[in-house]
């Protein structure tokens, strides 16, 4: 049986920036076939790279979009339940289909604007 999205995206708000990153990189190390057993820390770095990797289109999907507006830079404490959803949204229509709820709690956790702001060379 499936969780219920609402509490789904809720287990997610609750994880810091290194759990978050260890289950995107936990989902990207999933789509290969041949994994096999990986370290925590593995995931982790798994995780990071592939936010380094897809950084410009996850920006161009979330930054200038009226949804990054709407929630108002940093503080989304109002309704995170919400911002989640909506950024999952925005990132799964930017055809990044790795984990996308993920991927928007990642970037409520460092924040919309530090995330929108960061140089390549600034990236996790």
């Amino acid at each position: 049986m499936s969780v219920p999205l609402d509490q789904e995206i809720q287990a997610l708000v609750e994880k810091d920036e290194a759990q978050l990153l260890r289950e995107l990189g936990h989902a990207v190390l999933a789509r290969t076939l041949n994994a096999g057993e990986v370290s925590p820390e593995e995931e982790e770095e798994e995780g990071r790279l592939y936010v380094e990797e897809n950084a410009d289109e996850l920006r161009k999907a979330i930054c200038g979009s009226y949804v990054a507006r709407l929630i108002g830079g940093d503080d989304v404490s109002h309704d995170v339940l919400m911002a989640v959803a909506a950024l999952g949204d925005l990132i799964a229509s930017a055809t990044i289909h790795v984990a996308p709820l993920t991927i928007a709690a990642y970037v409520l956790r460092i924040g919309i604007r530090q995330f929108c702001e960061r140089k390549p060379q600034d990236e996790p």
